[in-house]
């Protein structure tokens, strides 16, 4: 594994380890991949270390996002909406907030 994704991983290593557990507990993830395993192992060899999720199910993961706040909740459609809360909040307040321009929010949200 090239050195600087060891140095990163280092780096975030408390917060990639609680981002595992989430991955965890959702059923997201079956503990394969193990970043201790891969920080102490030059030579760590992915194979058989895949999910076994779907594709519909990893692109609902990349929608839902890790929120926290989804731990708790049951519902995939409340998750999505945790989501879409966010993504209002940036184009309709954030993007004229950040530095006091008023900005046209459609335009906002039809950029991103």
């Amino acid at each position: 594994m090239p050195k600087n994704i060891k140095q990163k991983c280092r780096k975030n290593q408390n917060w990639l380890e609680n981002v595992g557990e989430y991955y965890l507990k959702t059923g997201e993830s079956n503990g394969s991949i193990s970043l201790s395993k891969i920080l102490e192992d030059e030579e760590y060899d992915f194979d058989g270390a895949m999910s076994q999720l779907t594709l519909e199910d990893l692109f609902f993961a990349a929608c839902r996002g890790g929120w926290p706040r989804c731990m708790a909740l049951k519902s995939e459609s409340a998750k999505l909406e945790i989501a879409k809360d966010y993504y209002r909040q940036i184009y309709q307040t954030d993007i004229s907030a950040i530095d006091g321009v008023k900005r046209n929010p459609e335009w906002a949200r039809a950029l991103m």
